[in-house]
């Protein structure tokens, strides 16, 4: 699906989403609905998203500059928002080096519009 259509359904589902900047607050808040679990843990540098035994996780270090925060936490939703988790093997192997670099892109845009929206 394109990303714009995908933009779209997330700001269907979640209407704040593109329209107003988003905080740390707010963002998991929408993990929330979205049944993500985001934990605060100093030992990753950023931020880093995964499936483990059907859980969705976000491992998020909360000692970095906010806005930072904002986009880190805004990219890493964005995986799950976009499907990525769904087709972990399709998307991470070692054929798919530019999806790989695709789907970075694409979690990132989400993130950026979650601290600047463009609606």
């Amino acid at each position: 699906m394109l990303l714009y259509h995908q933009i779209r359904l997330i700001e269907k589902w979640y209407p704040p989403f593109n329209r107003q900047p988003l905080t740390v607050h707010t963002l998991k808040e929408l993990a929330n609905q979205a049944k993500i679990t985001v934990i605060e843990d100093f030992s990753v540098t950023t931020a880093v998203s995964f499936r483990y035994k059907k859980r969705k996780l976000i491992y998020f270090n909360p000692h970095q500059p906010y806005q930072q925060q904002v986009l880190c936490l805004g990219h890493e939703i964005g995986h799950f928002l976009l499907g990525h988790h769904d087709a972990w093997e399709l998307y991470f192997n070692p054929l798919s080096m530019f999806t790989r670099h695709g789907i970075e892109k694409d979690a990132s845009i989400v993130g950026f519009l979650c601290l600047l929206p463009t609606a």
